[in-house]
């Protein structure tokens, strides 16, 4: 995808990535947003405990 809309830098916030985090059949945090942004920041906590543990 070289489409020149990719960013620098997106920053996730907790609600954002609880919701998307819940879509179980794509994993669009770990597949997506990648295409989308060179980094992406999302609090720690959140993604441990809050976003793997629904794909669990």
């Amino acid at each position: 995808m070289n489409s020149g809309l990719k960013v620098e830098a997106v920053i996730i916030d907790a609600d954002f990535a609880i919701k998307i985090g819940r879509i179980d059949k794509f994993r669009l945090i770990e597949q997506v947003l990648p295409l989308l942004a060179d980094l992406i920041f999302i609090h720690r906590h959140v993604y441990e405990n809050e976003i793997l543990i629904l794909t669990r």
